[in-house]
């Protein structure tokens, strides 16, 4: 074999075991048919696939005999410059990314990429901002004060929008009832119940439940002197009232689990346990007009676990 022979043969020798360059970041593996060929794609970025975020990816495939190599998707724009792509993904909650490879002899390689979108407020950062927001926030009392806030339930609820979440939780610390609203950027806070309130008395920390209308209004159901209560919040005026009407008190108010539910007007309806031994029952409560609540008691057969009907 003479010198230029051995040099052309070296050189196909290299083209049949070169691969694409490699990127790096998070390899996500092609387990279809083009494995072979395909070995997956590597993403710049990590956490969630947003919708309207840019995604950066090289493809990671077997280079030899390689022509040509182009990128598709779905929805979404697309800047692609040879192996690398960067794709601007849709506002859907599926969308695919595709890369064909076009070999030398002209057939092609197709490998679609199926991706899962998650809308903005679910977007990890945001999500970690509005915490760190809140840590960050005193707590009011009624004298105007803040507060230390140890223990208690939590429930949080975004909007319609989805551009705003509320959060209501209790504190052991100065019993009560707080409610919070983040706007993007700060957090509004405040004492929703607590002693001194209506007639007052005492909130058990360890109940509570928050629902959302389609007009970003609150409700809430929590526990108060061992009766169930019931609180809502249009414009800055918050209305407070009992649901369960009759002076039966609910029985292990801070182990019972309770519901609460709005249907499609906004109208709550609330599930809860009352009662104690043989009394013991639950009963399902509808608010029919302002401080008015319709209850219907729910009969089980005897043995029922009452605690695990309601969760």
């Amino acid at each position: 074999m003479n010198l230029r022979a051995a040099a052309v043969s070296l050189s196909l020798f290299a083209a049949a075991c070169a691969e694409a360059p490699q990127a790096e970041g998070t390899l996500i593996e092609n387990h279809g048919t083009t494995a072979t060929q395909v070995q997956g794609l590597r993403r710049a970025g990590e956490g969630p696939f947003t919708q309207g975020a840019e995604e950066t990816f090289t493809a990671a495939y077997a280079a030899a005999g390689v022509r040509k190599v182009e990128w598709s998707a779905s929805a979404g724009a697309l800047s692609a410059r040879a192996a690398q792509v960067k794709w601007t993904l849709p506002q859907t909650d599926f969308a695919e990314l595709t890369l064909t490879l076009t070999l030398e002899d002209g057939s092609q390689v197709v490998t679609p990429f199926g991706f899962s979108l998650v809308e903005p407020r679910e977007n990890s950062h945001a999500v970690k901002t509005a915490s760190e927001a809140l840590l960050a926030s005193p707590m009011p009392v009624l004298d105007g004060g803040v507060a230390e806030i140890s223990g208690g339930a939590c429930e949080v609820e975004y909007d319609a929008t989805g551009a705003n979440v509320h959060l209501a939780f209790t504190s052991s610390t100065h019993p009560a009832v707080y409610f919070g609203k983040w706007n993007g950027s700060t957090w509004a806070l405040e004492v929703m119940d607590t002693l001194g309130f209506n007639t007052g008395g005492r909130i058990y920390p360890g109940q509570l439940h928050l629902k959302v209308d389609a007009s970003g209004n609150p409700h809430i159901v929590y526990v108060r002197d061992l009766q169930v209560w019931y609180a809502t919040k249009s414009g800055t005026t918050w209305t407070r009232e009992r649901v369960d009407s009759t002076a039966t008190p609910v029985s292990n108010a801070e182990s019972r689990t309770f519901a609460i539910g709005l249907n499609a007007t906004g109208r709550p309806s609330v599930l809860y346990g009352t009662g104690a031994n043989s009394s013991e029952r639950l009963v399902f409560a509808t608010r029919t007009a302002a401080n008015t609540w319709t209850q219907t008691p729910l009969i089980f057969p005897m043995g029922t676990n009452y605690n695990s009907s309601i969760r």
